[in-house]
């Protein structure tokens, strides 16, 4: 960590697995406060999460109840205490199970979707090394219960009903 401060390199991935495994600790605190490590977006899962949202000020208001939804359900599953990097393949595969047997597939796809990318960014930020969510096969996003085939003798119905309303 001495060597790549002193350098400005980024320290290598043997050593780096080894910063995001100290996160949070009194140890890390430490070396921020010596300034061997950087002071980075906060790592618990629910702080991150409500971090991120809130530095998406690109986003409409739509687009941001859906994140707070989706963080809801992960927060739901997952230790709102939990440490970002604990979050591995096998909980995010866990989740995903936890989703289908609760919501609808679309609900679960656009949940997961969502985690993807909250979890991309934690990756970009380098506060994890791999996003536990990126391989997993995301669910359909169309909900099969409201398919409906409207014969044409109900369209013509329907049709004539509305022609007759704007008259």
């Amino acid at each position: 960590l001495v060597q790549a401060a002193f350098f400005g390199m980024p320290p290598d991935e043997s050593l780096n697995r080894w910063v995001v495994s100290i996160a949070d600790s009194p140890l890390a605190i430490k070396l921020q406060a010596v300034g061997l490590l950087k002071q980075s977006l906060p790592r618990k899962l629910e702080v991150f999460l409500d971090e991120y949202i809130r530095l998406r000020t690109d986003v409409k208001e739509g687009t941001r109840k859906h994140m707070v939804s989706s963080k809801n359900r992960i927060l739901g599953f997952f230790s709102s205490e939990m440490v970002l990097s604990d979050v591995n393949r096998g909980g995010a595969e866990a989740f995903k199970i936890h989703l289908l047997g609760k919501f609808s597939s679309a609900t679960s796809g656009r949940t997961l979707k969502a985690a993807i990318q909250f979890f991309e960014y934690a990756k970009d930020c380098k506060l994890i090394l791999e996003n536990p969510f990126k391989r997993l096969k995301i669910p359909r996003q169309t909900n099969e219960a409201n398919r409906y085939f409207v014969d044409r003798e109900t369209a013509q119905k329907i049709l004539g009903a509305q022609t007759s309303i704007h008259k």
